[in-house]
């Protein structure tokens, strides 16, 4: 996934984000509500075309360029776009990105058609002192083709940057599922911070439903900045691009609405212009093709549709968990509406959080603007449409609430009545309807298509967190465009505690999507205690005599585990599952027997055996095969029955005193004599866990470790092994003579 960000070259337009109080559009109830009637029944309007420009910098006040100053306040300047700079005279609405720089108070900046008499009843962009901010927008022109820029508040500097344009012929549109195709921070699409002057590409066509061929995309950009600047996204890498699509300050999360023209090859370009360094997001929600089978665009004049602060469309504040569902009977829509076009404003908020728009209501998988605690923030989006016809709005916060303003600009119409219907399909795996335990690290998704017209078809993977028997925290997995005539996919990444599901998305229409039943991977257990054994022999000699547990006594411990549910693995499959986060099932337990006594072999082997239990057996291999140790016969009969051979030094050196060649050797030379005596005797054996001598480690050891495959080493540090922990310091749980079966079992529970 790829994407290209084209930065504007003006210093200027990196600033501060300061406290302040914001302003809004006006939220006067005799504000011009939209018109009434049901849209949907009447006529089809002739839509527009799309075709992509540039972007090109169309307005800049504060060179002139457009304009002829900086706008004052209250005092509405005109400016022209058709004819100018590649748009042609007959375009009856524009893409492109709006800022405002250098505002002397706080303010919004309103885009319409015509000259307002008065404060206009749209806003555009809200901006506060000393920032500069952007928004993306769909910008109907006036008969004339020009665009009135009225800024209420304060004086400004104002910017405008076209990505394309509508006429009657061109590219049509095609909606998608909101898809993520960037994310720096978890290296999807694109891995790692953008430094001042980076100017990378994102592959885009063949990632979350754009397929080959697309010409543009609509899409939602944000930046998680630690420095300032500005982001642009253009076809192909710039080292100075001429206009911009995202400006920030750092230590903010800001997001802007775009539509991004894409290269020859079906990528964008990013490129960022500033100081620090800035993670970028990329959610598309739809793409131009140049054909006819699409949907096409109708311009508005800007209406205001929901202000919850006056109760126009929904009342009152929105919270966490709540969303509201907004008609838009009474919108002047006609024809088949696929889509909506507009500007989501978020006012009076009380806890930082987002705001989002989605078809109907459902998982969250992207938002369109995030916002701190008392801003007030604008953004575009462009969202297909919900039942009735409708959208769903909501905000998301750890606490509190905001008001909610929209406000429309167009909407995107289908050409006929075989665009976005849907095609009949239906899972066959997981079937709809199931709720099926898995442990599995992923599974073959299939499904079944009729035939019929088709244009596209978009596969997504949702994730969620297995909570006992329910799945919450639902969010985005993968969305993968499937190729004509395929009805299956591959997913590999199950993890436990976790939950996925699967939705077909068919010719661009959320609505009609089939969803797949559910697959649950119960959360691994919290902890795996990890019993430290040395000799379990009836005699107590004085060697170790406090770590000589009795025969009786180990088999009683034994019993007494199994009774109570405890079941073994060996530490190489602990290793293993913790380094591909594995399912690991509730009271797992690890017996380890240090040093490779022959008694062991005797005594507590054949009791492992009687209770099915297996047993991780850690030899000095310099010793194997003298008299009281264990041979390499014995260690072939206990592999054969499933325990671990495994790593404990050639002579027991402590590591913390032993370096360079003589560490590699002691541990190198022991893990070979293992591999070698094993396989003379049939068995093919890979040492992946160490038990250090003498309980004692460090960074040396650790690395060698590590760079030598070890999954897991074991100190004598007192504990239980828990996900997160360093796997070269595992602690264990040491059983001394002392101990009886209930002493175990309360030791294991409080480790």
């Amino acid at each position: 996934m790829r994407s290209h960000l084209r930065l504007i070259a003006v210093a200027s337009l990196v600033g501060l984000l300061f406290s302040a109080s914001p302003a809004l559009a006006s939220s006067d109830p005799n504000t011009p509500a939209p018109k009434t009637g049901d849209g949907a029944a009447d006529a089809a309007p002739a839509g527009n075309a799309f075709t992509p420009l540039g972007p090109v910098r169309l307005v800049d006040s504060r060179i002139a360029l457009g304009v002829p100053s900086a706008l004052s306040s209250g005092v509405p300047v005109q400016f022209a776009v058709a004819g100018a700079k590649g748009v042609p005279p007959d375009a009856t609405a524009v893409s492109g990105n709006l800022t405002v720089t250098g505002a002397s108070g706080n303010g919004y900046v309103s885009l319409t058609v015509s000259r307002p008499a008065g404060t206009p009843g749209t806003s555009t962009l809200n901006f506060i002192r000393g920032d500069t901010r952007a928004n993306g927008v769909i910008a109907a022109l006036g008969p004339d083709g020009s665009l009135w820029a009225t800024s209420m508040g304060a004086n400004c500097a104002l910017v405008f940057d076209v990505s394309g344009y509508f006429r009657p012929s061109g590219d049509s549109w095609y909606p998608l599922v909101p898809a993520r195709l960037l994310d720096t921070r978890s290296g999807l699409g694109l891995s790692g911070s953008f430094k001042p002057g980076d100017s990378r590409s994102l592959q885009v066509t063949g990632f979350g439903g754009v397929p080959a061929g697309a010409a543009a995309i609509t899409g939602n950009l944000t930046a998680v900045s630690n420095g300032a600047g500005f982001l642009a996204v253009t076809p192909d890498p710039a080292a100075k691009p001429g206009t911009s699509t995202l400006n920030f300050p750092s230590g903010d999360i800001r997001a802007n609405n775009l539509i991004a023209p894409l290269s020859a090859a079906g990528s964008i370009a990013l490129t960022f212009a500033g100081s620090g360094s800035v993670a970028v997001v990329l959610d598309v929600t739809g793409y131009f093709m140049p054909d006819s089978g699409g949907s096409l665009f109708v311009p508005l004049t800007p209406s205001r549709v929901l202000d919850s602060r006056i109760s126009l469309g929904a009342s009152g504040i929105f919270t966490k968990g709540h969303p509201r569902t907004l008609s838009l009977a009474g919108a002047g829509l006609a024809g088949r509406v696929l889509a909506i076009a507009g500007n989501l404003t978020v006012t009076g908020v009380s806890a930082a959080g987002y705001g989002y728009v989605l078809p109907a209501p459902g998982p969250i998988f992207t938002s369109n603007l995030n916002i701190p605690k008392g801003d007030t923030r604008a953004n575009g989006f462009v969202s297909a449409l919900g039942p009735g016809p409708s959208l769903t709005v909501g905000y998301e916060s750890s606490g509190g609430g905001a008001q909610m303003v929209m406000d429309l600009s167009g909407y995107f119409v289908a050409p006929d009545d075989s665009f976005g219907t849907p095609v009949g399909a239906a899972f066959t795996n997981p079937p709809p309807g199931t709720d099926i335990l898995t442990t599995a690290s992923g599974e073959t998704v299939t499904w079944t298509i009729d035939a019929g017209l088709l244009h596209s078809v978009a596969l997504t993977q949702a994730i969620g967190i297995a909570t006992g028997a329910n799945c919450t925290n639902w969010g985005p997995g993968a969305t993968i465009t499937i190729a004509s005539g395929v009805t299956d996919h591959i997913f590999s990444n199950y993890a436990s505690g976790h939950c996925y599901r699967y939705s077909l998305v068919i010719n661009g229409n959320p609505v009609g999507a089939v969803t797949s039943g559910l697959r649950r991977f119960p959360a691994s257990a919290s902890k795996v205690p990890v019993l430290m054994y040395h000799l379990v022999d009836p005699v107590v000699g004085s060697n170790l005599a406090g770590l000589v547990v009795d025969p009786a006594v180990f088999n009683a411990e034994m019993a007494a585990l199994y009774a109570n549910g405890w079941r073994t693995i060996t530490a190489a499959d602990l290793g293993r599952r913790l380094a591909t986060h594995a399912y690991i099932p509730d009271k797992s337990f690890v017996i380890t027997f240090d040093d490779g006594n022959v008694d062991d072999y005797t005594y507590a082997f054949p009791i492992l055996q009687k209770y099915g239990f297996v047993a991780s057996f850690y030899l000095i291999t310099g010793r194997t095969g003298h008299p009281g140790n264990i041979s390499w016969d014995q260690a072939a009969t206990m592999a054969r029955a499933g325990d671990e051979i495994a790593n404990h030094t050639v002579w027991h050196k402590d590591v913390l005193y032993i370096h360079g060649s003589t560490l590699a050797s002691e541990i190198g030379d022991a893990a070979n004599s293992i591999t070698t005596n094993l396989a003379a005797r049939g068995l093919t054996v890979t040492v992946t866990t160490f038990a250090y001598p003498m309980g004692g480690f460090d960074a040396e050891a650790e690395n060698y470790l590590r760079a030598h495959g070890y999954t897991a080493a074991f100190t004598e540090v007192s504990g239980a092994v828990r996900a997160g922990q360093n796997v070269e310091e595992l602690p264990r749980v040491r059983v001394p003579r002392g101990y009886n079966a209930a002493d175990l079992l309360a030791a294991m529970n409080r480790s």
